[in-house]
């Protein structure tokens, strides 16, 4: 398989500085996945119109809603509509109605990754919704910690220039 690198400059970040953010996103995700307790997927657009999903993170804090590995696969037409819509626009996209084509129903939430002010990728944040009971306290404020940094990664604020990205 590819380097997060190479499948990154397949899609759309196309210069050395927009590659580094993602991979910057991609190497403290881990926190936000488990801040939103939800499933996280970086997808960058093809020159095709499809949309390819180069990285995927699992939540240890909540149970998956996306067993399948989705790094490798493409998806377009209404599948995408969300994806284009958060990169054209530049905001977070909210699908409506769950998804109950898989194991559990799921809903998405797919925020634009930007650098510069530029779209890199769209990052897509699948929360399963199988799990019915009342948030506590503490899961509430790690739900509003993880909102706060999708702001924020659509801002093009996180993750900050100065971390450290690992090779």
């Amino acid at each position: 398989m590819s380097s997060l690198s190479d499948r990154l400059t397949r899609g759309a970040a196309s210069s050395p500085s927009q590659v580094d953010h993602a991979r910057r996103l991609v190497a403290d995700w881990q926190l936000l996945a488990d801040l939103a307790f939800a499933d996280l997927t970086l997808w960058v657009p093809l020159p095709t119109g499809a949309w390819w999903c180069v990285a995927q993170v699992r939540p240890l804090t909540a149970p998956t809603s996306r067993p399948e590995d989705l790094v490798g696969s493409e998806v377009e037409g209404a599948v995408a509509e969300p994806f284009v819509i958060a990169h054209r626009e530049g905001r977070p996209v909210t699908e409506g109605e769950p998804d109950w084509s898989g194991v559990a129903p799921r809903r998405r939430e797919v925020i634009p990754v930007r650098h510069d002010g530029v779209p890199v990728a769209v990052l897509a944040k699948d929360t399963n919704l199988a799990v019915t009971r009342s948030p506590s306290t503490l899961e509430l404020t790690y739900l509003d910690i993880a909102a706060d940094l999708c702001l924020m990664v659509s801002a093009g604020t996180f993750p900050r220039r100065s971390c450290r990205t690992p090779r």
